[in-house]
């Protein structure tokens, strides 16, 4: 049984009809199997999903780091083989994407991308106009730009129709409406609904045999749909987003990607409004899975140690340094998750440990012991980082009392009394400390 596109079930009913029918098939014992295609993303926060597909990678080869525990093959991004391809097939593609910068042919290596980058041209756009984009978001700015507000009066129009659309999908939880939904019985959204079609930033819905229903109306890639959420539903005041997010908790599920998009503009376009709502939602009574969004865009898009600033300036700050703790843990979490070790978050926590107390330590101990293990491919500056990190560490370890529970802290093992030598084989970080030591 094959299942493809997994991520389009957004709703949680949808989504655990279909584990069940996995699970019954999987159970059976039968000469029935199961491939399902889903992205990345929602398999890294689906225990579920992964918890069915338990087991180890056929081939080594298409095996992601992050799912070894995972029986997957990872699709790999196109090769520069493959690319090659576009100049005989479309040489002003073919060139663009061969002059372009490292940031934008990596961008490129998705399917998707390329796609955009491709319809881009073909409404006008020059190499020289496209060649500034360096990530994703840029890339669907300027989609949204040319496809939705384009160059007339009706941009206004057509953003309207394409609101309505989204937001009757979220409220249905589906990824296809009626076409009279879309319109919403006004006659003129006609003329801006029929441009959307023309323009191939909504489908009308093609059913499994191939055949063509134009009543209903859907998205042509789920991730024009996510930021279509991004730019129409998801409210952009904090406080509007923080009460959304508590009233209606299923939005995390239904509507996640588009979350992490909108956080994703607020990085690249607005940092002080993003760190503004990370906070806030680390604050608030929102599921956990909810206060991982900000967190883990920072984790992941940081390149700057400028960027990480703000973080700093929450653990020194009384009233902030709960949320800004936790913020940091969440952080930390994503940057094991992903294996990452080329990243500013390093140089931030050599400068958050300058006076180390214990709820730092023991956060950032686990991503210490990790880096140490790669201290070979870490760069001069980030390993003499790391040195500086592990002799603090080291030092707090051999100084800490008892804590609050009465109990030497299990992941820094202290003498209760007096500072004692500690043999290495009580503690990895000790071993890692040590090991930079000498």
């Amino acid at each position: 049984m094959v299942i493809d596109a997994l991520d389009a079930a957004r709703s949680d009913g949808a989504i655990k009809t279909l584990q069940s029918l996995i699970r019954a098939i999987l159970s059976s014992g039968g000469r029935w199997h199961v491939v399902a295609s889903v992205r990345k993303f929602d398999l890294r926060y689906n225990s579920t999903l992964r918890g069915l597909f338990h087991g180890s990678p056929p081939r080594a080869a298409y095996a992601d780091p992050e799912f070894l525990s995972v029986r997957h093959i990872s699709i790999p991004a196109l090769t520069p083989g493959e690319l090659s391809q576009l100049q005989a097939q479309s040489p002003a593609l073919g060139s663009l994407v061969s002059s372009a910068s490292l940031a934008l042919q990596e961008l490129l290596n998705l399917p998707f991308n390329l796609r955009l980058l491709a319809e881009l041209l073909d409404v006008g756009l020059t190499p020289a106009e496209l060649e500034p984009v360096r990530t994703q978001i840029e890339l669907l700015d300027r989609y949204w730009q040319e496809r939705i507000h384009g160059h007339d009066d009706h941009g206004e129009a057509r953003e309207h129709v394409l609101r309505r659309v989204t937001s009757a999908m979220i409220a249905r939880r589906s990824l296809r409406i009626a076409k009279t939904v879309a319109l919403g019985n006004e006659a003129a959204s006609g003329p801006f609904l029929r441009a959307l079609l023309r323009s191939h930033v909504l489908a009308e819905w093609t059913t499994q045999s191939g055949a063509s229903r134009s009543d209903f109306i859907t998205f042509p890639h789920h991730l024009l749909f996510d930021y279509a959420g991004a730019r129409l539903y998801v409210p952009p005041e904090p406080d509007e987003l923080v009460e959304l997010l508590s009233k209606e908790a299923d939005l995390l599920i239904a509507i996640r990607p588009s979350l992490e998009l909108h956080y994703q503009r607020l990085w690249h376009h607005d940092q002080a409004s993003f760190w503004d709502l990370t906070f806030r939602l680390v604050d608030s009574s929102v599921n956990e899975v909810g206060k991982l969004l900000g967190p883990s865009v920072a984790a992941i898009h940081a390149v700057q140690s400028a960027q990480t600033a703000p973080l700093l300036d929450a653990l020194i700050d009384s009233a902030r340094q709960a949320a800004g703790l936790a913020v940091l843990k969440h952080i930390l979490a994503t940057l094991l998750m992903q294996g990452t070790i080329d990243t500013p978050w390093i140089e931030c926590l050599a400068a958050a440990t300058e006076n180390l107390e214990a709820p730092v330590a023991f956060a950032i101990r686990p991503y210490l012991v990790f880096l140490s293990e790669r201290v070979t491919q870490l760069s001069p500056a980030d390993a003499g980082y790391l040195g500086i990190l592990a002799r603090r560490l080291l030092a707090f370890a051999l100084t800490a009392q008892e804590n609050t529970r009465g109990s030497p802290p299990a992941a820094l093992s202290a003498s209760r009394a007096r500072p004692t030598p500690i043999s290495p084989h009580r503690s990895r970080s000790f071993v890692a400390a040590l090991r930079l030591l000498t």
